[in-house]
């Protein structure tokens, strides 16, 4: 219903890797959810 009332498109776009800050929101978050996972 929600969907119906808005117009949604999606689009790839290219990764930033190779950008420090980027890599390491990438290990920040990848470490977040290791540790989420271990506690379960």
């Amino acid at each position: 219903e929600q969907v119906n009332r808005h117009k949604v498109s999606w689009k790839w776009v290219r990764g930033h890797i190779g950008h420090p800050g980027n890599e390491r929101a990438d290990q920040l978050a990848n470490r977040g959810v290791d540790e989420v996972r271990a506690q379960r």
